[in-house]
């Protein structure tokens, strides 16, 4: 075989072709056939040119087993674009391949006609594909998968065509998995809270819903003086695209609740809950995290989309019925791809804790039998050394309720510390009634000042030790503890130590690499380690949206842009309603390529009936702000003031919004009203109940500055940075430093603010285009430094893979 004759089309990869405008919609395809194992060629590269980058293309084309061209208006509108370079280099392929290979697959996203499409004569010989917005059906899966496998001929138009397949179909709206439980605003809000306005941007922490922790890796950022570039996100293997399903991996799913007694769902929660628990103690099984395994209950979802998308090969369900003292839970462990049932079995037991944890164990054992073999038996399991927690059924009842608790968003975390101190109340010696305890306690901490006294500080440390002092071998008490060393004792080496011993008594544990991820972005380790323990956190927990998009928030943070778009895009699949994903996409497309209008565009994608709250119009406000539309960013400012939504009536964020209020009014010359905003800024934070180390009191040294007081706002800043700069977490630093650079902009004082700014970008955070964009850093721009400041911050945004313009 000649150089120039491509291979066989024996490969089982995709190659996706589309127009820069269609990037989202091709994403969609890519990403529904990643997680159904299928390996594709996704070019999110911006166009570098040349003759490497043409061989490579040419080599992708002619390597790849199919080529999926998609199809468009925007395609019909351009005339000439890479991708019809791409489309004939598929279409002279064709002449080389048996007429009885599938190879061409082209995908029409929109009311383009067949008839009167612009394409290569050959993708019209082909049955072409209907997805209306590129919403992937599992028949289109599938029959990806079963061409790849050679079981379907493509050529001409063979068989009858699929509703909302053909081409002579009408439009139809896609069959789209509903994969992952849809969030109410009220979860995603509470998941988040505003930290500081900073750069013209209003940036956000993540609410700790679940411990965070160290020692991950040790990768850190190249040295970041001069213009050296951090390792840019298209050095990391696609995390996106992984391998073959682990045949060892399995998700529990919420059992039904057969009791007369529907109140009782907490007990047949509890009851899969502890069965996934005693499976994620077993090495040899990867189980995925509750968060994702009950995202699907209550709902009606195929197994087969299930186990796409949690990425499991096996699947446990049941149901639980309770009858006086008695309980029959019946399991069932079906194989995720084709549905059938492995095995299943009925289990009897009286309503004692002795009887539920030796039934759970035995579960657990099982599973571990048939998915592992002999090397997993029951005797040689982690699960039968674990002594019964309690004796008692009542605290085991309590106990059950805590947890419920714990996992409802909708619930003040008082009502979990109260059904754990009951726990307790009646069974001192319950240990994982103390490490619930701690957990709720942290988290209630996280609610408000008025429970983030030195009490509460000392009962959750108190909760925590009791725990490990009572079961040391449990994975919980470990977890406790870290959680109150990050949170409440801010002794990150010390919960990265408590990690640590999860690892060396159960390793593989399901929590510890979510919680070690978030614990190296504390620490300031945002290099390529961190952003694969990211990946590997959100592999094993896929259907959990809010924590995923805190963490494409983290990604953007740091500066892996492209990273932050593919996690963002992936909640969006799963969430294609939730606002806060869109908005994240926003701030992170103009701060990536300093394309505001395509950012606009991208929040232009909310529909008007979903969600346009506060949030989204101060979202809006600023990338107006940044097209220099002050009068129409100053109005949805006011919308966002008046508007409902969590983000403005809570007080998270009131402040925040009549403070760029007054800014704006003070620059559109409207001075008596900009002081009495300013005013009222300082009234409403005054009002706000959080903690006084908090980024977000430098907001009062930011109004002194805009009205003139210059000793008013130096006096408040010293005030604050010295305790920052020594207790606060590497991202809430940035944050503070960004702030004080901005109250030194205000004053004038432009050799403080680009020190300060150069200290932000050395620890690693990713400005990007925002020092070009941001209205806050006008007064610098004159400045050689901050041009050379601005300079590096872009060009490490420019080393990441660039989306098609």
């Amino acid at each position: 075989m000649s150089e120039t004759t491509p291979p066989p089309p024996t490969g089982s990869a995709v190659f996706v072709s589309y127009a820069s405008q269609d990037a989202a919609a091709a994403l969609r395809l890519c990403e529904a056939l990643r997680a159904a194992g299928v390996e594709v060629w996704f070019d999110q590269a911006e166009l570098a040119g040349g003759d490497a980058w043409d061989q490579k293309i040419r080599g992708q084309i002619a390597s790849r087993a199919l080529f999926v061209p998609v199809i468009s208006a925007a395609t019909q509108a351009r005339r000439e674009g890479y991708f019809r370079l791409e489309w004939k280099l598929a279409a002279q392929r064709t002449h080389m391949i048996s007429e009885r290979t599938a190879f061409l697959l082209p995908v029409v996203i929109d009311e383009t006609r067949d008839a009167e499409a612009d394409v290569p004569g050959e993708f019209r010989a082909v049955q072409w594909t209907r997805l209306p917005g590129g919403a992937p059906t599992p028949q289109f899966v599938e029959r990806v998968k079963k061409l790849l496998g050679g079981l379907e001929m493509e050529t001409g138009r063979p068989r009858p065509v699929e509703r909302g397949e053909g081409a002579a179909s009408p439009p139809m709206q896609p069959d789209t998995p509903k994969v992952g439980r849809r969030v109410p605003a009220a979860a995603w809000m509470g998941a988040l809270a505003v930290i500081a306005i900073g750069a013209g941007a209003i940036f956000f922490a993540t609410r700790k819903s679940e411990p965070a922790s160290p020692n991950a890796g040790t990768g850190t950022r190249p040295p970041t003086s001069g213009n050296s570039a951090p390792s840019p996100a298209s050095r990391l293997p696609s995390p996106t695209a992984p391998a073959a399903l682990d045949p060892k991996s399995v998700a529990v799913l919420a059992f039904a609740n057969m009791s007369a007694e529907k109140d009782t769902e907490y007990f047949s929660d509890g009851i899969s809950e502890e069965i996934l628990n005693a499976l994620d103690r077993i090495p040899a099984l990867r189980v995925t995290p509750r968060t994702s395994s009950f995202s699907f209950k209550g709902k009606n979802v195929a197994l087969d989309e299930i186990g796409r998308a949690l990425r499991v090969a096996s699947v446990i369900e049941g149901s639980v019925r309770k009858a006086g003292n008695e309980v029959r839970i019946t399991v069932k462990l079906l194989n995720a791809v084709d549905g059938s049932r492995v095995w299943s079995e009925e289990f009897n037991r009286q309503m004692t804790p002795a009887d539920m944890f030796a039934v759970q164990s035995e579960i657990a054992a099982k599973v571990a039998q048939k998915l592992g073999g002999a090397s997993a038996a029951p005797a040689t399991s982690p699960v039968s050394t674990i002594a019964v927690p309690t004796k008692n059924l009542a605290a085991y009842d309590a106990y059950l309720r805590g947890r419920a608790a714990l996992a409802d968003v909708a619930l003040d975390r008082a009502t979990a510390v109260g059904h754990f101190e009951e726990a307790l109340r009646l069974d001192p010696n319950y240990a994982l009634a103390w490490a619930g305890l701690a957990q709720a306690l942290v988290f209630q901490r996280q609610g408000g000042a008025a429970h983030r006294t030195e009490e509460n500080a000392t009962r959750a440390r108190s909760a925590a030790a009791n725990a490990l002092r009572l079961s040391p071998d449990r994975p919980e008490a470990h977890l406790a503890l870290a959680l109150v060393k990050q949170s409440v004792d801010r002794d990150l080496e010390a919960a990265g130590r408590e990690l640590d011993a999860i690892e060396k008594l159960h390793p593989g544990h399901a929590g510890v690499v979510s919680v070690r991820a978030d614990l190296e972005y504390s620490r300031g380790h945002w290099g390529a380690d961190w952003v694969r323990l990211v990946w590997q956190a959100v592999e094993r927990d896929p259907q959990n949206n809010v924590r995923n998009t805190t963490r494409a928030n983290a990604l953007s943070a740091a500066g892996w842009f492209s990273e932050a778009a593919r996690l963002l895009e992936r909640v969006r699949l799963a969430e294609p309603t939730a606002d806060m994903p869109l908005r994240y996409l926003t701030d992170n497309l103009y701060r990536w390529t300093g394309n505001v209008k395509a950012a606009a565009a991208v929040l232009d994608e909310l529909p008007q009936n979903n969600l346009r709250n506060a949030a989204f119009y101060a979202t809006r406000a600023e990338l107006r702000i940044k097209q220099g539309n002050l009068a129409a960013a100053l109005a949805d400012l006011e919308s966002a003031s008046s508007a409902g939504g969590a983000s403005v009536e809570t007080g998270s964020r009131r402040h925040t919004v009549t403070y760029r209020r007054a800014r704006l009014e003070s620059l559109l010359g409207h001075a008596a009203r900009a002081a009495e905003l300013y005013a009222q800024t300082l009234a409403e934070e005054k009002a706000l109940d959080w903690d006084a180390t908090t980024a977000r009191v430098a907001l009062p040294a930011l109004v002194k500055a805009r009205l003139g007081q210059r000793e008013e706002a130096l006096g408040l800043l010293a005030q604050v940075m010295p305790h920052g700069e020594r207790t606060f977490f590497a991202n809430n630093r940035a944050h503070l430093r960004i702030a004080k650079a901005e109250v030194h902009a205000a004053l004038g004082q432009v050799d403080e603010a680009v020190a300060t700014l150069r200290t932000v970008l050395e620890m690693g955070y990713g400005f990007g285009y925002s020092l070009r964009l941001d209205l806050e850093w006008e007064p610098l721009r004159g400045d050689a430094k901050f041009q050379q400041l601005m300079k590096e911050a872009e060009a490490r945004a420019d080393a990441q893979p660039r989306p098609k313009k």
